[in-house]
Protein backbone atom coordinates (compact mmCIF):
# COMPACT_ATOMS: atom_id res chain seq x y z
CA UNK A 1 0.00 0.00 0.00
CA UNK A 2 1.04 3.37 -0.96
CA UNK A 3 0.21 6.85 0.26
CA UNK A 4 1.32 10.56 -0.82
CA UNK A 5 1.13 13.50 2.34
CA UNK A 6 1.38 17.22 2.00
CA UNK A 7 2.36 18.97 4.63
CA UNK A 8 1.64 23.22 3.61
CA UNK A 9 2.55 26.38 5.09
CA UNK A 10 4.50 24.80 8.08
CA UNK A 11 7.22 27.31 9.72
CA UNK A 12 10.77 26.90 9.36
CA UNK A 13 12.71 24.87 12.17
CA UNK A 14 13.48 21.48 13.06
CA UNK A 15 9.97 18.47 12.92
CA UNK A 16 9.81 15.14 14.49
CA UNK A 17 8.01 13.00 11.44
CA UNK A 18 6.43 9.58 12.65
CA UNK A 19 4.86 6.92 9.91
CA UNK A 20 2.87 4.27 11.25
CA UNK A 21 0.48 1.58 9.77
CA UNK A 22 -1.37 -1.38 12.10
CA UNK A 23 0.81 -4.53 12.01
CA UNK A 24 4.43 -2.27 10.63
CA UNK A 25 7.27 -0.94 12.57
CA UNK A 26 6.49 2.23 12.69
CA UNK A 27 9.56 4.78 11.34
CA UNK A 28 10.31 7.92 13.19
CA UNK A 29 13.05 10.70 11.61
CA UNK A 30 14.04 14.04 11.56
CA UNK A 31 13.42 16.65 9.22
CA UNK A 32 14.58 20.33 9.25
CA UNK A 33 12.98 23.15 7.32
CA UNK A 34 14.50 26.16 6.02
CA UNK A 35 12.40 29.20 4.64
CA UNK A 36 10.87 28.69 1.72
CA UNK A 37 11.54 25.20 1.97
CA UNK A 38 10.10 21.90 0.21
CA UNK A 39 11.18 18.30 1.84
CA UNK A 40 9.90 15.55 0.03
CA UNK A 41 11.00 11.52 1.70
CA UNK A 42 10.22 8.52 0.83
CA UNK A 43 9.19 6.03 4.24
CA UNK A 44 9.79 1.91 3.73
CA UNK A 45 7.15 0.70 6.46
CA UNK A 46 8.99 -3.21 7.21
CA UNK A 47 5.76 -5.19 8.39
CA UNK A 48 5.76 -7.26 11.53
CA UNK A 49 6.16 -10.81 12.02
CA UNK A 50 3.27 -12.88 13.30
CA UNK A 51 0.87 -10.01 13.00
CA UNK A 52 -2.19 -10.42 10.32
CA UNK A 53 -2.42 -7.24 8.84
CA UNK A 54 -5.58 -8.02 6.85
CA UNK A 55 -7.86 -8.39 10.50
CA UNK A 56 -7.38 -7.02 13.34
CA UNK A 57 -8.43 -8.91 16.61
CA UNK A 58 -11.86 -7.69 18.44
CA UNK A 59 -11.36 -5.06 21.02
CA UNK A 60 -14.38 -3.98 23.15
CA UNK A 61 -13.72 -1.23 25.66
CA UNK A 62 -15.99 -1.13 28.46
CA UNK A 63 -16.29 1.46 30.94
CA UNK A 64 -18.36 1.70 34.35
CA UNK A 65 -19.31 5.61 35.54
CA UNK A 66 -21.33 5.31 38.17
CA UNK A 67 -22.87 9.26 38.12
CA UNK A 68 -24.68 8.66 41.20
CA UNK A 69 -21.81 7.43 43.63
CA UNK A 70 -20.00 10.14 42.71
CA UNK A 71 -22.86 12.68 43.45
CA UNK A 72 -23.94 10.54 46.48
CA UNK A 73 -20.05 11.03 48.27
CA UNK A 74 -20.70 14.28 49.20
CA UNK A 75 -23.90 13.94 50.30
CA UNK A 76 -22.65 10.18 52.73
CA UNK A 77 -19.45 12.88 53.43
CA UNK A 78 -21.82 15.67 54.58
CA UNK A 79 -24.56 12.90 56.01
CA UNK A 80 -21.26 12.53 58.61
CA UNK A 81 -19.57 15.39 59.60
CA UNK A 82 -22.60 18.12 59.36
CA UNK A 83 -26.27 18.84 61.36
CA UNK A 84 -28.88 18.24 58.94
CA UNK A 85 -31.73 16.08 57.89
CA UNK A 86 -30.48 13.40 55.90
CA UNK A 87 -33.16 11.28 53.86
CA UNK A 88 -31.33 8.20 51.72
CA UNK A 89 -32.83 6.18 49.01
CA UNK A 90 -33.97 3.13 51.56
CA UNK A 91 -35.54 5.52 53.69
CA UNK A 92 -38.13 7.00 50.69
CA UNK A 93 -38.75 3.29 49.59
CA UNK A 94 -39.26 2.53 53.26
CA UNK A 95 -41.78 5.29 53.40
CA UNK A 96 -43.58 5.20 49.67
CA UNK A 97 -44.24 8.61 50.28
CA UNK A 98 -46.90 10.59 46.70
CA UNK A 99 -44.85 13.82 46.90
CA UNK A 100 -41.05 15.15 48.21
CA UNK A 101 -43.46 17.06 50.97
CA UNK A 102 -44.13 13.93 52.44
CA UNK A 103 -40.71 13.14 53.28
CA UNK A 104 -40.72 16.50 55.25
CA UNK A 105 -43.80 16.30 57.22
CA UNK A 106 -42.95 15.67 61.00
CA UNK A 107 -39.66 16.67 60.85
CA UNK A 108 -37.65 18.79 63.38
CA UNK A 109 -37.54 22.13 62.22
CA UNK A 110 -39.32 21.88 59.14
CA UNK A 111 -42.96 22.99 58.44
CA UNK A 112 -44.78 21.80 55.48
CA UNK A 113 -47.87 23.83 54.87
CA UNK A 114 -50.56 24.30 51.84
CA UNK A 115 -51.45 27.17 50.54
CA UNK A 116 -54.27 28.35 49.29
CA UNK A 117 -53.86 27.40 45.80
CA UNK A 118 -52.85 23.79 46.84
CA UNK A 119 -49.28 24.86 46.56
CA UNK A 120 -47.08 22.82 49.09
CA UNK A 121 -44.35 25.48 50.60
CA UNK A 122 -41.75 24.27 53.21
CA UNK A 123 -40.38 26.33 55.71
CA UNK A 124 -37.01 26.18 58.37
CA UNK A 125 -36.82 27.95 61.82
CA UNK A 126 -36.20 31.23 60.79
CA UNK A 127 -38.84 34.09 60.95
CA UNK A 128 -39.38 37.07 59.22
CA UNK A 129 -40.97 39.53 60.90
CA UNK A 130 -42.93 41.22 57.79
CA UNK A 131 -43.83 38.32 55.88
CA UNK A 132 -43.50 35.55 59.05
CA UNK A 133 -41.99 31.87 57.98
CA UNK A 134 -39.14 31.94 55.64
CA UNK A 135 -39.19 29.15 52.85
CA UNK A 136 -36.48 26.67 52.07
CA UNK A 137 -34.51 27.46 48.99
CA UNK A 138 -34.70 23.89 46.58
CA UNK A 139 -31.03 23.00 45.13
CA UNK A 140 -31.78 19.89 42.82
CA UNK A 141 -28.30 18.29 41.72
CA UNK A 142 -26.48 21.02 42.80
CA UNK A 143 -28.55 24.22 40.61
CA UNK A 144 -30.52 26.72 42.50
CA UNK A 145 -33.82 26.30 41.29
CA UNK A 146 -36.12 29.08 41.44
CA UNK A 147 -39.39 27.83 43.18
CA UNK A 148 -41.20 30.79 43.68
CA UNK A 149 -41.72 30.83 47.67
CA UNK A 150 -40.67 27.36 47.91
CA UNK A 151 -43.56 24.92 46.00
CA UNK A 152 -41.13 21.93 45.51
CA UNK A 153 -43.82 19.30 45.05
CA UNK A 154 -44.48 20.63 41.25
CA UNK A 155 -40.54 20.88 40.34
CA UNK A 156 -38.93 17.04 42.09
CA UNK A 157 -41.44 13.46 40.98
CA UNK A 158 -40.63 11.64 43.88
CA UNK A 159 -39.81 8.54 41.78
CA UNK A 160 -36.84 10.25 40.92
CA UNK A 161 -35.42 11.26 44.47
CA UNK A 162 -32.18 9.26 45.46
CA UNK A 163 -31.59 11.61 48.22
CA UNK A 164 -32.47 14.83 50.19
CA UNK A 165 -30.55 17.15 52.57
CA UNK A 166 -32.60 19.52 54.84
CA UNK A 167 -30.97 22.47 56.32
CA UNK A 168 -33.23 24.50 58.19
CA UNK A 169 -31.37 27.89 58.79
CA UNK A 170 -29.28 29.52 56.24
CA UNK A 171 -26.38 29.46 58.66
CA UNK A 172 -26.57 25.81 58.66
CA UNK A 173 -26.37 25.27 54.47
CA UNK A 174 -22.76 23.92 53.39
CA UNK A 175 -20.46 26.14 51.76
CA UNK A 176 -20.46 25.08 48.74
CA UNK A 177 -24.36 25.53 48.35
CA UNK A 178 -24.73 28.78 50.33
CA UNK A 179 -26.16 31.97 48.10
CA UNK A 180 -28.34 34.82 48.77
CA UNK A 181 -31.63 33.19 48.03
CA UNK A 182 -30.72 29.68 50.56
CA UNK A 183 -30.59 32.48 53.88
CA UNK A 184 -33.81 30.27 55.14
CA UNK A 185 -32.09 27.25 54.35
CA UNK A 186 -32.16 24.93 51.74
CA UNK A 187 -33.59 21.50 50.73
CA UNK A 188 -31.06 19.55 48.66
CA UNK A 189 -32.03 16.95 46.05
CA UNK A 190 -30.07 14.30 44.01
CA UNK A 191 -31.82 12.47 41.82
CA UNK A 192 -31.40 8.78 40.18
Amino acid sequence: TTGRFYFRDLAPGPYFVRARKVGYEPVVFTATLAAVDSLEASVRLTALLGVNTTRLDTMRVTAEYDRMSRRLKGFEERRTTIRGLFIDRQEVAMRKPQLLSDLLRGRANVTVQRNGVGDTQIFGTRINISTGYCPLALILDGTLINTNGGRMDNFVPIDMVAAIEVYTSGTSVPGQFARPETDCGAVIVWTR
